[in-house]
């Protein structure tokens, strides 16, 4: 995200990780149920598949490499959708690789995987930022992270997708998560 942008700046997020406590198990399974594995990465970060975007209104800037739309924005790439109010899309010349920030009130990702499209991951917040450069999907501002009746909330979340590692940040409150048993769990019903 934009350094310039002081709402932006997360605070100083949580290192979160796996083996410390019940937190890291439960976030643990969190970033299990998200696609997550550097060998089984997410088909949006396929560099392949071409970015669609949708606004009221665009400006554009080809000596930058940057892209602005505004009002009822909405970028798909793959099965990753999100939607918004304001979009900028900064990309590399030589790699083509972008880096998309997203606001709205909130600003929503919505990602299905192919191998489970009954239970999407639903991501929103004020703020969202979407990077191909280093693979990763950062929240700002109200953070919520949905999968089924699974849930991360904090203020910042920030999802390091070739790392599988989750780091949450609750601002003045507490970062909560709910990790639902599988459904084959022993007292579960489907």
């Amino acid at each position: 995200m934009s350094n310039t942008s002081p709402e932006l700046r997360p605070g100083r997020p949580s290192r979160l990780r796996p083996g410390h406590g019940l937190l890291g198990a439960l976030l643990l399974a969190l970033a299990a149920s998200l696609p997550a594995l550097a060998q089984d990465r997410p088909a949006f970060l396929d560099p392949n598949l071409a970015l669609s975007v949708e606004a009221d209104s665009a400006e554009l800037s080809q000596e930058n490499n940057v892209s602005i739309y505004r009002g009822n924005v909405v970028l798909e790439r793959g099965p990753l959708v999100m939607r918004g109010e304001v979009l900028r899309i900064a990309r590399e010349p030589d790699s083509g690789r972008i880096r998309a920030e997203l606001r709205g009130s909130p600003a929503r990702a919505e990602y299905t995987d192919p191998a489970n499209p009954a239970q999407p991951v639903v991501a929103q917040a004020r703020a969202i930022e979407y990077t191909t450069i280093v693979e990763l999907l950062r929240l700002e501002g109200g953070a919520s992270i949905r999968r089924g009746e699974d849930r991360l909330e904090g203020e910042s979340v920030r999802y390091d997708i070739p790392q599988a590692r989750i780091q949450a940040d609750g601002g003045n409150e507490r970062v909560r998560i709910v990790i639902q048993p599988p459904e084959n769990a022993e007292g579960r019903s489907p």
